[in-house]
């Protein structure tokens, strides 16, 4: 076969690339986490799925964290409008969700 059929592998001209974190529909970057675990060396091997169900972890977790923050923070202060790292700690310290 010559390989110049209709069908098979590749993508067709003009098709815009579409990242693996939009695919998805994540925030997190799936290609930063896949590299890191590549270069990280935790396995001799990493499937496919490994980095966007790490992503998708990492995104939920990170988005609960804000979520009690934002909430606890909107309770005590009503006069700021952005969170700081002590915000996150004193949460964190603070909710029994987390200990």
């Amino acid at each position: 076969m010559s390989g110049k059929g209709k069908g098979g592998r590749g993508k067709a001209k003009g098709t815009k690339a579409v990242s693996r974190s939009v695919r998805a529909g994540l925030q997190f970057p799936v290609g930063r986490i896949s590299r890191f675990l590549r270069k990280g060396r935790y396995a001799a091997r990493v499937g496919g799925g490994a980095p966007v169900y790490l992503a998708a972890v990492l995104e939920y977790l990170s988005a609960e964290i804000l979520e009690v923050c934002t909430i606890s923070h909107t309770m005590q202060h009503h006069v700021q409008h952005h969170l700081t790292s002590l915000h996150t700690s004193l949460t964190t310290l603070t909710q029994r969700m987390f200990s």
